[in-house]
Order: C-alpha cells, then sequence, then structure tokens
C-alpha cells in the first residue's frame, strides 16, 4: 500500500489563561489526511487506529486523544 501525502492537525480544548503550570488539555483531537493507492480506506483506518493505540507519546499523554481520519483513495 504506497503512501502518497500524510498530513495531520491537532486541536484540543483547553485554556492556558491560568498560566503553563496549571494548564491541562481536557480533549485531543488527531486528524490526519490521507492519500493511498491500492488499499481500501477502512483498512487504512484500523491501521491507523492500531498506530495509535501502541504509539508511546499518545498513551503518554493526560488528555483524552481520539482520531478523526480522512482517508482518500486514489487510483
Amino acid at each position: 500500500m504506497p503512501l502518497h501525502q500524510y498530513r495531520t492537525t491537532l486541536a484540543w480544548e483547553g485554556s492556558t489563561r491560568a498560566g503553563y503550570r496549571a494548564y491541562r488539555r481536557a480533549h485531543d483531537v488527531l486528524a490526519p489526511r490521507i492519500a493511498v493507492r491500492g488499499a481500501a480506506a477502512e483498512r487504512v483506518v484500523e491501521l491507523l487506529h492500531e498506530a495509535h493505540a501502541g504509539c508511546y507519546i499518545a498513551n503518554s499523554l493526560t488528555a483524552e486523544t481520539s482520531l478523526a481520519p480522512i482517508v482518500e483513495v486514489r487510483s
């Protein structure tokens, strides 16, 4: 499955108004945009969730983190 393009953004809820030490993010949303050839979008999303579940960084965050992927299958 050749990967042709991968971009992601991170959005979160929370505020730094009380200062950095008091700052706690409530929820992070990773929104990768992935373009592939020769694969079903459902399989790409499945692999992305497996990778996210085993990700050291994602598992180290104190905020809840969810994925909102957009997969484009190119011909």
